[in-house]
């Protein structure tokens, strides 16, 4: 009987050691992961990448170039903020060329002799 007890008790000890190993293991883990994540160079180029992006958002006039180049993700992104330009200003500046929306919804440029050309 006593034999039972002293293997019920030292089972019960070897479960509840395993238990916090893996607890203490799983928690440090995840806290290295999500420390590695905030330090990585791709998240500080994401951040820098977004400031740029509300930076080109809030000023119209401000040239979004656009390059053979780069990423079709980047282009699209840039693309995404030159359309929202439009629809909040009425006006925004692609690869140096001053689009304009008029009120039907239509888009032109203004040549150097003061003539709207429809895109």
């Amino acid at each position: 009987m006593l034999m039972l007890i002293l293997t019920i008790a030292i089972s019960i000890l070897f479960i509840y050691l395993i238990y916090k190993a893996f607890k203490k293991n799983t928690s440090s883990y995840s806290m290295a992961r999500f420390r590695q994540k905030l330090t990585s160079r791709a998240h500080t180029n994401q951040r820098i990448f977004e400031r740029y992006a509300e930076y080109l958002t809030s000023n119209p006039y401000q040239n979004i170039s656009l390059k053979e180049w780069e990423k079709e993700g980047d282009i699209l992104e840039k693309a995404n903020i030159h359309k929202a330009r439009l629809n909040k200003f009425g006006k925004s500046r692609l690869n140096g060329q001053l689009f304009y929306l008029d009120k039907k919804g239509s888009i032109y440029t203004i040549t150097e002799e003061g003539n709207q050309n429809f895109i």
